[in-house]
């Protein structure tokens, strides 16, 4: 299952439900560069968001998932957490 998420007034891009693995993916989209306070600021948004998600989903493993424009700097690796810049994504389709 994949859309759009849109509760009490708590927007998330996109969720991406992949019930075999039992794991969540919240992605969020920005249409800018993003520094790293930026991407960490994004990060802890989207754990903020999750806790509005169905509880049935609570055992799930939650996987974060950043798309912008482009990454300024050195973007450490953060846990269970993908960035992605857009060319990325357009190379996909």
């Amino acid at each position: 299952m994949i859309g759009k998420y849109v509760h009490k007034g708590v927007e998330i891009d996109l969720v991406g439900i992949c019930r075999e693995l039992k794991e969540v993916h919240l992605f969020e989209v920005k249409w800018s560069d993003l520094g790293l306070n930026d991407v960490l600021s994004v990060i802890n948004s989207l754990r903020d968001k999750a806790w509005t998600l169905p509880r049935s989903l609570s055992s799930y493993r939650l996987v974060l998932h950043i798309i912008a424009r482009r990454y300024l700097g050195s973007i450490e690796e953060i846990p269970n957490t993908y960035l992605h810049n857009i060319d990325e994504v357009i190379e996909l389709t």
